[in-house]
């Protein structure tokens, strides 16, 4: 794994190049901020519909945007309990029938 550790615009080397990061659901956090960021640089707008669909930025950020979470799929849950490899990317979305919205993006989580 490639990582960069920073400190203040100051990049540090870390003591292990081989060290372990947890990053889970960290990302979401990680991908938020980077997409705030493209916000306030006025390169995207956040409450304008996205091209990918009928939702905004920010119903997607506020998990409002209708789409599918894999947290509904008991054999996900069976796929982690028996340490199964991740599924790839478009397995996921084909069993989550993701083009599918589960509410109209703002009226629901």
């Amino acid at each position: 794994m490639l990582f960069s550790l920073v400190s203040n615009g100051t990049p540090l080397t870390p003591d292990r190049s081989d060290a372990t990061i947890p990053w889970w659901s960290f990302t979401k956090t990680v991908l938020a901020a980077a997409a705030l960021t493209l916000v306030r640089d006025g390169l995207i707008e956040l409450d304008q519909p996205l091209p990918e669909g009928p939702f905004t930025l920010r119903q997607l950020l506020r998990h409002e945007a209708g789409l599918a979470d894999y947290s509904e799929l008991a054999d996900y849950h069976g796929a982690v309990a028996r340490g199964d490899a991740p599924w790839p990317a478009d397995e996921m979305l084909q069993r989550l029938d993701a083009s599918r919205l589960r509410y109209a993006p703002g009226d629901g989580w």
